[in-house]
């Protein structure tokens, strides 16, 4: 059984029970890797229905409540953490974003350089330009399209999907896969959605003009594979396709010295072997998985925390995950294991 379902403390009761110094200390976790997605008060159809938002707010009460207990890591602090030990007295954490969202230009950008606070923004190079859209956000769009258009269900191919009933066919739609995508083009085409059209419109993802304009303000960018598929769900030479790639895009693009690259999704699942091909080639610099607070064997593989669990904070967030770190420690959970 699962340790969260013998205890069930809340996010708030943890964080009330041990401060955040004290579970840093206890942890000896003291560098950590928070992300986000997104960041608006103004909730885009594509995410609305896939992500928990932050909103202007919250995402600066996060940012103080970071600042008050870790210090902000530049790109520089966390490749030294591959050859030795970070130096310094307080924590740190390093600040990254996926799927190189427009309001990461527009909202955050902005927020982080009046805070001084450096972040890492990971792009996929299939969608950068608004040249595709993430299929995930393309079922968002079409979940959006139906609940406005009830009256349009009956266009719907029963060949495409099974379900009359309203309710049932956004359940589906919610469960469409990467490599079921082209399902999604279908149900749109008989609904009279045009994909192209929202990208043209709305402009989703940032531009490389937008990108080269964050790196002289001092941001970091790295590869998210081409089209953010679950590499646990591919195979390994596609997993490798899409990482060699992506990464070699962002490098040549964007004139880069660098290659940081982060899974989309998770890295659950992910091979010894996979890691073992870019170990031996060179060929990523650094890389980030999505698991919490784990402690990794990869050198130069990071968990990252994911931040935008709705309805809470900064503290409750970050409390949880140590507790359960602290927990899982005592039965040997707290570490990720690989297998070929």
């Amino acid at each position: 059984m699962h340790i969260r379902n013998i205890l069930h403390p809340t996010m708030s009761q943890v964080g009330k029970l041990f401060s955040m110094d004290r579970l840093i200390s206890l942890s000896g976790r003291d560098i950590i890797f928070p992300f986000y997605h997104i960041v608006t008060d103004e909730i885009p159809i594509h995410a609305k229905h896939r992500y928990g938002i932050k909103s202007v707010k919250d995402f600066e009460s996060d940012l103080e409540f970071l600042l008050k207990h870790f210090k902000a890591l530049d790109l520089n602090d966390v490749l030294s953490l591959k050859r030795n030990k970070l130096s310094g007295k307080k924590p740190g954490f390093f600040l990254t974003f996926d799927d190189g969202l427009s309001e990461f230009y527009n909202v955050v950008a902005p927020i982080l350089l009046r805070k001084g606070i450096p972040a890492a923004c990971f792009i996929n190079s299939a969608f950068v330009d608004n040249k595709q859209l993430f299929y995930r956000y393309k079922s968002s769009i079409l979940i959006h399209h139906l609940k406005e258009n009830k009256n349009l269900i009956h266009l719907i191919d029963k060949n495409t999907i099974a379900e009359k009933s309203h309710e049932n066919i956004i359940k589906q739609i919610l469960t469409i896969d990467y490599s079921e995508r082209h399902v999604l083009e279908k149900i749109a085409t008989s609904v009279d959605l045009d994909f192209n059209k929202y990208l043209e419109t709305q402009k989703p993802y940032m531009d490389a003009v937008q990108i080269s304009s964050l790196i002289n303000q001092g941001f970091y960018f790295g590869a998210h594979s081409i089209d953010h598929p679950l590499y646990s769900k591919i195979t390994l030479k596609e997993q490798i396709f899409q990482t060699e790639t992506s990464l070699a895009w962002v490098k040549k693009q964007f004139n880069q010295n660098f290659s940081l690259f982060a899974f989309p999704f998770t890295d659950h699942g992910v091979s010894k072997s996979y890691f073992d091909h870019f170990s031996e080639n060179k060929v990523v610099d650094l890389s980030f998985g999505s698991a919490g607070i784990k402690k990794e064997k990869i050198m130069g593989h990071y968990q990252r925390i994911p931040m935008e669990v709705p309805g809470n904070n900064a503290e409750n967030i970050l409390s949880s995950e140590y507790f359960y770190y602290l927990l899982k420690s005592f039965v040997g959970k707290n570490r990720i294991r690989r297998h070929d």
